[in-house]
């Protein structure tokens, strides 16, 4: 499984564009990263590989994306 990602002044960009054009709240844009986070973990980590998985979430506001 590939993915992509962005940096950290492109997401602060996205995310702002999304919040004041697309009319987006940062509590919707929390609760897409975590389903974006559980899509991916699904993909790679099926039920049938067992039912626990450990996050670990770093300081600053990213921590908040397992809200």
């Amino acid at each position: 499984m590939s993915c992509e990602t962005i940096g950290a002044k492109a997401a602060f960009e996205l995310d702002q564009e999304l919040m004041s054009t697309g009319g987006f709240t940062l509590d919707q844009l929390m609760e897409l990263a975590g389903l974006s986070v559980a899509h991916a973990v699904y993909k790679v980590h099926p039920p049938s590989k067992g039912d626990r998985i450990l996050v670990f979430c770093g300081p600053g506001n990213n921590g908040i994306l397992p809200y």
